[in-house]
């Protein structure tokens, strides 16, 4: 009986990556389909990489965005997938196709981890209905070939394996998957944070599985806490990035809600004592999701600008809507018998293969070089939202040179850079003023002949000055960690530590 059942479990598995290749088969095209985002997540890449393999870590400012003048939009945005999109690039890959391996990873991943976790409260059949209802739910869709989030897919993959770990008590895996989860995507992180929460609070073993995720929240340290504490030297605060009260669902795009909210109303509406207190949270954290992505909840909106801000989008929440809704979705398959049950999965997939596949047809696609990608100088953001406060103009076109004589007599030789290291040779035949053609962001600093010299930045383009006397000096100047940053990442070494030792006790006492 054991070997049928793992049997019509890997046939689920098989299931689940049959529906992904619905979704994904357009990523086997040549070039890269037009998003609103794809196109930036993949230049922003290139620049983390080249920042990575120069020796930044962790990668905080990106030398070669802002027409080569920097950028440090790694050091506030989710670099969960430009870590591990550096990695796959080491194996030889191009830029799109990493991005490509990291969405199909992302959605199978997913729906297979959803699968599993379903499968422990739900038949086969059951838990293939609810992970379909995921994968080619409209929103998904929408946000793979519409927005090309990049982020927000990839956040699934840790947010459905930690819902794994809370519901099918596999405690080992918490702490990585919450950890991986808050680097993945900002708002995605806050909403699933929140409903793990929420379903770990169902469980009696709950203060197991908060500690299991307060030690993930202590692993990521090293990048949440900068990004919050590190708000005030950029514009995001004062810089409206987009109107959120334009971003409700509508008449016009309802069909994003998908099925998962449909099911979360039957449950709650139709014999509603037929199902536990863990599938009736699922329900309504699933409508409250919804109602928070309609103009009703405006004035809810309002009274908390900091959430709008922070979220941008009020309906990013239909990614809790499609799925958390699976769970519904399974509810209700269960309840039907057996030839009901595989009638309605197989109108379920039919209905959801057609929507996808005719969304599909709208996508149009670009076969750029690799060059357009891994040379592009953009700041891969919508509104330079991450530029320092103090950069009141900003450059057009890129300098001739790195750095430059304003006035005296000096000239360098020697010179050599990489996106956060500049050094070279330095005669100052009479006091100089000295431009290095970057912006100042905290963590650059610069030394003659290893003495750290003072760096002037109140010009209206934010590039380091310095003032040189007479001399002869090797000169550089370096991006590094603040003692702030370092901090946190000792403490995210800390909880990186306190995680293994834990893992070694507790195998130690198997």
């Amino acid at each position: 009986m054991k070997s049928h059942k793992n049997t019509y479990a890997w046939i689920g598995i098989i299931g689940v990556i049959i529906a992904s290749f619905v979704l994904l088969w357009p990523l086997g095209k040549s070039g890269f389909f037009i998003t609103d985002d794809g196109d930036w997540m993949i230049i922003r890449l290139s620049a983390f990489y080249q920042s990575l393999v120069g020796g930044q870590f962790p990668v905080r400012f990106l030398g070669r965005l802002n027409h080569n003048y920097g950028y440090p939009v790694a050091n506030f945005l989710y670099p969960g997938f430009l870590y591990v999109g550096s990695f796959i690039r080491l194996f030889g890959f191009t830029y799109v196709d990493v991005v490509k391996i990291i969405l199909v990873l992302s959605v199978v991943g997913s729906g297979s981890f959803l699968y599993v976790t379903l499968k422990k409260k739900y038949d086969t059949l059951s838990s293939f209905g609810g992970a379909v209802s995921y994968i080619l739910s409209p929103y998904v869709v929408f946000d793979l070939f519409k927005r090309g989030s990049v982020g927000e897919i990839f956040a699934f993959l840790p947010a459905s394996v930690l819902f794994f770990g809370i519901l099918g008590d596999i405690t080992w895996i918490i702490p990585i998957a919450t950890a991986l989860l808050i680097v993945s995507h900002n708002s995605l992180a806050l909403l699933f944070l929140c409903v793990s929460f929420v379903f770990a609070s169902l469980s009696t073993r709950r203060w197991v599985y908060f500690r299991g995720m307060v030690i993930g929240v202590g692993m990521s340290t090293f990048f949440w806490l900068p990004a919050l504490y590190e708000r005030r030297y950029v514009l995001f605060d004062s810089v409206s990035i987009s109107d959120p009260y334009a971003y409700f669902m509508t008449l016009l795009n309802w069909q994003l809600l998908g099925v998962g909210a449909v099911a979360s109303f039957l449950v709650l509406v139709s014999r509603a004592h037929k199902f536990t207190v863990f599938e009736k949270c699922a329900a309504v954290i699933t409508l409250v999701s919804v109602i928070f992505s309609l103009s009703l909840s405006r004035i809810i909106w309002q009274w908390v600008p900091m959430l709008a801000s922070f979220i941008q989008f009020p309906f990013r929440l239909l990614s809790v809507v499609s799925f958390v809704g699976a769970f519904s979705v399974s509810s209700l398959l269960q309840e039907l018998t057996k030839k009901n049950r595989v009638a309605l999965v197989f109108a379920l997939f039919c209905v959801l293969f057609y929507t996808t596949v005719r969304y599909q047809q709208s996508i149009y696609y670009v076969d750029r070089t690799e060059g357009y990608y891994s040379t592009n100088e953009g700041t891969t953001t919508v509104k330079n939202e991450f530029m320092p406060r103090w950069v009141q103009t900003l450059q057009t076109t890129r300098a001739n040179q790195k750095v430059e004589v304003l006035s005296g007599d000096a000239v360098f030789t020697s010179i050599k850079e990489t996106s956060q290291r500049i050094d070279g040779l330095l005669e100052v035949e009479a006091k100089s003023t000295i431009q290095i053609n970057t912006i100042y962001y905290p963590g650059w600093g610069v030394t003659l002949n290893g003495v750290l010299i003072p760096v002037e930045y109140d010009n209206p383009y934010g590039l380091m000055h310095l003032t040189v006397p007479k001399g002869s000096y090797k000169f550089e100047a370096s991006f590094r960690e603040t003692g702030f940053r370092l901090i946190t990442d000792v403490v995210s070494l800390i909880f990186g530590i306190i995680y293994l030792t834990g893992m070694i006790r507790s195998r130690l006492r198997l």
